[in-house]
């Protein structure tokens, strides 16, 4: 009797497991996603210049507010960054002109060309010194332009003067040659 019932036990538990199974099977799926790719923006900048190389001619003291050149900058990347500019001096025939400097004087063209940077159409310049002090060697970019979001363009004005009471026979026949190098940063 008790072997019936341990039997009998042992059969509805397997009839019930066996029913149980069956009310909680589920139909299930997997699929992957193919193809994702990352992909990282750029920063470029492309310079428009109204030519290749600009050249004052008969730069004399008395010149004021000349207008040198127009630079456009276009950030043709696909990101925002904040655009910086340097103006870096080189060349030129400064110092050629020995016998007509005087004693005391010791200045050549790019310590007496004022030269002002403008932005847009803003009235008051980004920078403006002497070229002699606004040039920089050493991988800085001391201008802020501000930001240049991406697509954007910005134009740049450079107008340059000589003080009439300031410069003398001392800058004739020199030159004094700078380029301005324009540097952007992505915007965190």
């Amino acid at each position: 009797m008790l072997n019936k019932k341990i039997l009998m036990g042992i059969l509805i538990i397997t009839i019930a497991g066996g029913y149980c199974y069956g009310t909680f099977a589920s139909f299930s799926s997997t699929q992957a996603s193919k193809g994702n790719v990352f992909t990282s923006g750029t920063l470029k900048l492309k310079i428009n210049e109204t030519k290749d190389v600009v050249t004052a001619i008969n730069v004399k003291p008395g010149d004021t507010d000349v207008l040198f050149e127009s630079i456009e900058v276009t950030n043709s990347g696909s990101v925002g960054g904040h655009l910086y500019a340097a103006v870096i001096k080189g060349g030129g025939t400064e110092g050629t002109n020995s016998s007509l400097k005087s004693e005391n004087s010791g200045k050549y063209l790019s310590d007496k060309l004022k030269l002002s940077i403008y932005q847009g159409n803003n009235n008051t310049p980004l920078t403006t010194g002497f070229l002699s002090e606004l040039n920089v060697n050493d991988g800085s970019y001391p201008i802020d332009c501000g930001v240049l979001e991406e697509g954007n363009s910005t134009t740049f004005t450079l107008r340059y003067s000589v003080d009439l009471e300031d410069a003398g026979a001392e800058i004739e026949g020199e030159s004094a040659t700078f380029r301005v190098e324009f540097h952007i940063i992505q915007m965190v």
